[in-house]
């Protein structure tokens, strides 16, 4: 008898998470530009701003299925003296939001949106714990990000932050 997954018959160790290397870094912006909660503040240039000004190290980690990109996030990492941090965004950029980005969310059916959700923070998680081993993991997400569950999921402290969102194109 075969073993069926609920997921659409996907195993979840099938999602491999790493770091992007630098040559590879050309992907991250069409990354960016396919999510709907990619924002300015994702786009390689102004990372690698904050990067510059902030003291700080640039992780961009993405998670793969087969080889397809699913779900991609970047980090800012920062030592101070033996306590290890990584942020999305980082505090000191003023940027108010960053955290993880999903390819063409808003055309998954709701199943394999929460899939791929849920199982990148999984793989996430074993990997940065695994090769960083930070203190601290800070992320806030984008405003389009409302799912709070997969971090739930992963035992992190979860603060909602409420705003509002107008639309500004009629000036009148």
């Amino acid at each position: 008898m075969e073993k069926r997954f609920a997921n659409g018959g996907v195993n979840m160790s099938d999602i491999e998470v790493r770091g992007l290397k630098k040559d590879e870094y050309g992907i991250w912006d069409e990354l960016v530009e396919n999510s709907p909660h990619g924002t300015i503040f994702h786009k390689l240039d102004w990372l690698k701003i904050a990067e510059r000004h902030t003291n700080s190290k640039l992780y961009l980690f993405t998670g793969y299925l087969g080889n397809e990109i699913i779900a991609g996030v970047p980090f800012f990492y920062h030592r101070s003296f033996f306590f290890k941090t990584l942020s999305s965004p980082v505090g000191s950029a003023m940027i108010q939001n960053l955290g993880p980005i999903i390819p063409n969310y808003d055309n998954l059916k709701q199943d394999k949106r929460e899939f791929y959700f849920r199982e990148f923070q999984k793989e996430l998680d074993k990997y940065i714990y695994s090769k960083i081993k930070p203190h601290v993991v800070n992320i806030t997400t984008s405003p389009n990000l409302i799912d709070v569950r997969p971090y739930i999921w992963c035992d992190y402290q979860v603060l909602p932050k409420y705003n509002y969102i107008k639309n500004i194109e009629d000036k009148d």
